[in-house]
């Protein structure tokens, strides 16, 4: 099996490969330069695993919420890739529950907060339980001012995202904090293995396909 992951949806551009057991990953922060890095990260990839892009037998895309221009960046790069090969199927996964698989690094179970910065004291926001074996949501996702997503954290609760420095730190020292280095499109390629209900990915027809800037409530229905 072969999967090419990409996340545009926020400042961190990342393109990550799934050859068999082997994983290739590129990832750069940038912001409202997707377009200029996402094609050299594919061919970087494809070239370190000595892979062809016309042998891929399926693509992931954080499709939402996140950055309005980097979600159409992706977007419409993976509608270029995937014109030709009509039969690749595709995938819009979850940003957020993406997220939360980075912060899994081991197999125990644990309470995720994924948040995206969205400016202006507020972020979109989703809460997970990881239970050892299966990614499950806490709650929905939805864009929430900070001061109430941070009631919601208990201590022990792992959190990860964009724009957790705006957080009250000193409200935070009895939780587990991961990096945004922690962050890239390897988060997709986990999630196909955590989310085996498909609640946080759906198949979708490439042709006609839309990012979710979270206008509505697109992942309660994913199928």
């Amino acid at each position: 099996m072969n999967v090419l992951a990409i996340d545009t949806s926020t400042a961190i551009c990342s393109v990550a490969l799934l050859i068999q057991d082997r994983q290739f990953v590129r990832r750069a922060v940038i912001s409202g330069k997707h377009s200029s890095v996402l094609f050299e990260q594919i061919q970087q990839v494809m070239k370190e695993a000595d892979h062809e892009l016309s042998k891929i037998e399926s693509i992931i895309y954080a499709a939402g919420p996140g950055s309005y221009t980097g979600l159409r960046v992706g977007g419409s790069t993976i509608k270029g890739l995937l014109f030709p090969h009509r039969n690749v199927p595709f995938y819009a996964a979850s940003t957020l529950a993406s997220f939360a698989c980075c912060a899994i690094n081991e197999v125990q179970p644990r309470t995720i907060h994924a948040l995206i910065d969205a400016r202006r004291q507020h972020a979109y926001y989703q809460s997970f339980i990881f239970d050892g074996e299966q990614l499950h949501a806490e709650s929905q996702p939805e864009i929430m001012p900070l001061v109430d997503i941070q009631i919601r954290i208990k201590p022990g609760d792992h959190l990860i995202g964009t724009g957790l420095s705006r957080l009250a730190h000193n409200d935070l020292a009895e939780m587990y904090m991961h990096p945004e280095g922690d962050i890239d499109a390897a988060g997709l390629l986990k999630l196909f293995s955590y989310d085996k209900n498909r609640d946080f990915i759906r198949t979708e027809d490439i042709r006609v396909f839309e990012p979710d800037y979270m206008s509505g409530s697109t992942w309660n229905h994913a199928n």
